[in-house]
């Protein structure tokens, strides 16, 4: 994921949060589209976070090992 998209991720889940908090209890239908976008936000933001600590380096470059 580019760091343009993650950004766009993350300010639609400020978004969804904030509409989620305005949204009354009463509107179930509203709620339960927001609450389930925002959860495919934040799986999208979860596998990319694990896709960068996969990419991470575990250990010193090989070059660096002597």
């Amino acid at each position: 994921m580019s760091p343009s998209e993650r950004l766009d991720l993350l300010g639609e889940k400020t978004e969804l949060e904030r509409m989620l908090e305005e949204t009354p209890v009463e509107d179930v239908l509203d709620r339960a589209s927001l609450e389930a976008r925002l959860a495919s936000v934040e799986a999208a933001l979860s596998k990319a976070e694990g896709e960068q600590c996969d990419d991470a380096p575990l250990g010193p470059a090989p070059s660096d090992q002597r």
